[in-house]
């Protein structure tokens, strides 16, 4: 009975290494292709359903009532949204009078603090400071950890009136709002961020400037490219 028990034993112990090389494969095989798509965004493809037009509620940068319109949905926990939101910012500086830029909410339910994140811009945006806040977030580094020292200290920083930003706060006035962009945007096919939407077309993910090469060796292009496309198609 002895023998029989440790020859058991061990079979066990051989299944369990087995097992535990196996799963250790799959998890590396996962973050491998989860590092594959945030590196290399997914294709550019035509949005499959008309996307609402930028109106008086969204926060816009570039030229108002351009022809080039790029609509962006952000998680201000979403460190690929801070690598994207300068990467816009690049491109309002290159086309000052071809391109409108509006930022819509996003928060994902895996990031703790995103929805209270959004809320905190919002209620800066009241007071004409929503890119200043927006500013601040992405370059916080990790904004989950943007705690309430933080918050006292940016409202110091950029002039904020303190009772009307904490009522704001308090009262979750934004929230409502900033769900119901994340509920359009699902309707839109978005299912993560950055997402973003240029004249029509859907840009999945963090697309760089410049033009890049894709892990299979094919070229693509970059935001600045995409860009320049549009323009010349509305001329």
């Amino acid at each position: 009975m002895f023998k029989l028990s440790k020859f058991t034993s061990k079979k066990q112990q051989r299944l369990l290494i087995w097992l535990s090389m196996a799963c250790a494969g799959l998890i590396v095989i996962a973050i491998l292709i989860y590092l594959s798509a945030l590196i290399f965004p997914p294709k550019v493809q035509t949005a499959s359903k008309q996307i609402r037009p930028i109106g008086g509620a969204d926060y816009v940068l570039g030229k108002p009532g351009a022809k080039i319109k790029l609509i962006t949905y952000l998680d201000f926990e979403c460190p690929f949204c801070a690598q994207f939101y300068q990467t816009v910012k690049q491109a309002v500086k290159l086309y000052p009078d071809d391109l409108e830029v509006a930022f819509r909410n996003f928060p994902l339910t895996t990031h703790e603090q995103a929805e209270r994140l959004a809320e905190l811009a919002e209620c800066a945006g009241e007071q004409g400071k929503f890119f200043a806040v927006a500013d601040q977030l992405f370059d916080a580094g990790n904004t989950a950890r943007f705690a309430a020292s933080s918050t006292t200290a940016m409202i110091a920083t950029l002039g904020l009136k303190n009772d009307q930003f904490d009522k704001c706060l308090q009262s979750a006035k934004y929230k409502a709002r900033i769900l119901a962009e994340k509920q359009e945007a699902k309707a839109f096919g978005v299912i993560g961020t950055p997402a973003s939407f240029l004249n029509g077309l859907s840009l999945p993910g963090a697309y760089p400037l410049n033009d890049f090469k894709r892990a299979d060796g094919s070229q693509d292009k970059g935001l600045q490219s995409l860009i320049e496309e549009q323009i010349e198609k509305s001329r």
